[in-house]
């Protein structure tokens, strides 16, 4: 019986030590998450982190102009720029047409259309659509030109910038 007492004993003291060891672990691995917890919420809050639009905003706007900063209108990048100058060109003068037809055009009655069908001819004597979107070609380049001189990309940067 004593003996069973004394294995008892040393088990129980065994075990105590045990548990000793596991809590102490148990607390610093708390502490160690207290602080992960601190970082994780003080990185993520809205104030420094990356839900605070202010930061994005300043990131962003570094970003885009380091780009206006570095945009240069040269041969590189001159037939891509050409293509959009070139759509947006003819894209305003199928629309001019197309106004000015829908002005001329007669409301209702016969004298309106009359009335309607003259200013158009006249129209078509004075202006030729056909004629002006043959020279789009002509027009982008006229435009490509004055973009590229460096007093008026100057000027545009300016102005990209002063949007941001």
């Amino acid at each position: 019986m004593q003996i069973m007492k004394k294995i008892f004993s040393v088990i129980a003291a065994l075990l105590l030590l045990v548990l000793i060891y596991l809590s102490f672990n148990l607390i610093q691995m708390g502490d160690a998450a207290k602080v992960y917890k601190s970082d994780y919420a003080t990185l993520h809050s809205v104030e420094f982190g990356m839900f605070n639009s202010d930061v994005w905003t300043d990131k962003i706007t570094q970003i885009i102009d380091k780009k206006i900063e570095n945009f240069d209108l040269n041969t590189s990048n001159r037939n891509e720029i050409k293509g959009y100058i070139e759509t947006i060109i003819d894209t305003l003068v199928s629309e001019a047409e197309r106004v000015v037809r829908e002005r001329n055009k007669g409301k209702r009655g016969f004298l309106d259309s009359i009335l309607g069908s003259t200013k158009q001819m006249t129209t078509d004597s004075i202006i030729d659509f056909k004629d002006l979107r043959k020279r789009v070609p002509e027009f982008t380049d006229a435009v490509i030109s004055e973009a590229e001189k460096p007093t008026n990309q100057k000027r545009a940067k300016k102005v990209i910038r002063e949007k941001l």
